[in-house]
């Protein structure tokens, strides 16, 4: 299956149901140090990524939309890389309306439901131009067959997904470990999980 035909079932049935498929075993490794995972990137450059893609193809994204589709990239950079390379240090936290960085809401949040380019500024240390080739292929992606969907759509979907369902408590704002983003796009004891066609880390 490749990413174009695996992104676009999850954007259609939600990841949870993608479980039934039949997709090749990923051998799971189990002396993995996740301390020693590499973090590429300011968590404001992959946003204002987003915001400038979403610009260029005349696509309008919002704050909460936002959230969801750094969210998606993050578990599928974590899926392909195999937990060794994180977009960003950031973490989600669990909120009512699914994972959340709230550093970023706050910078969003008060623009509603307006379309985020109106914000997208950036400096040398957030440039979008810093997006290595292969991350944005993962994000031109995660941006083409989620950002279509609303938020509420989106919001739904992480709801039924592990990181949200093993951490949400009402009114804590729980921190998401980025081992469970991992696991979102990742087989488990008893499902065989999809395996987009992008390159791996070994």
């Amino acid at each position: 299956m490749n990413l174009e035909l695996a992104i676009s079932v999850v954007a259609l049935l939600g990841v949870s149901t993608l479980y039934i498929l039949c997709i090749p075993k990923i051998k799971k490794d189990t002396n993995m140090n996740t301390d020693k995972r590499i973090y590429k990137y300011d968590v404001r450059t992959v946003a204002n990524y987003i915001a400038y893609k979403g610009e260029e193809i005349n696509l309008l994204i919002d704050a909460h939309q936002l959230q969801k589709l750094l969210y998606y990239a993050e578990c599928l950079k974590l899926y392909i890389s195999y937990n060794k390379e994180s977009l960003f240090k950031d973490d989600f936290s669990a909120f009512m309306t699914g994972p959340i960085i709230p550093k970023l809401w706050d910078r969003y949040a008060k623009i509603g439901f307006a379309p985020i380019y109106v914000l997208h500024d950036y400096n040398d240390s957030t440039n979008p131009n810093l997006v290595e080739p292969e991350d944005r292929e993962i994000l031109d992606e995660i941006i083409e067959y989620f950002g279509t969907l609303p938020a509420s759509k989106l919001s739904e979907m992480t709801h039924n997904e592990i990181p949200w369902l093993s951490t949400y408590e009402e009114g804590k704002q729980k921190i998401i470990p980025k081992d469970l983003l991992y696991k979102v796009f990742l087989e488990n004891e008893n499902v065989e999980a999809l395996k987009p066609n992008v390159k791996s880390k070994k």
